[in-house]
């Protein structure tokens, strides 16, 4: 998978864009928020903008955005590798 991150500092901590370079497609979701996503035992659950679940080590997040619901599938290890190159 080709991930990529742009990394926005914010008043309430980093704002990630998280972009599947394949499909264009793209989510925003929060530093504080992703930690919780990978480190919770739950397998799925709510964001205020967005659902997200987990199965193994894949997570897939659905932003409820306007005018289109977009969604991206990655993996923890694509996450920390684009991470690290962002």
């Amino acid at each position: 998978m080709s991930l990529s991150i742009r990394t926005i500092p914010t008043i309430m901590g980093n704002c990630y864009i998280i972009e599947d370079q394949n499909t264009g497609r793209n989510v925003e979701v929060m530093e504080l928020q992703i930690n919780a996503i990978i480190s919770t035992d739950r397998d799925m659950g709510s964001l205020p903008h967005a659902d997200w679940s987990k199965d193994g080590n894949s997570i897939n997040i659905v932003h409820h955005g306007k005018p289109e619901r977009r969604n991206i599938t990655f993996t923890v290890e694509d996450f920390y590798s684009a991470l690290e190159q962002s």
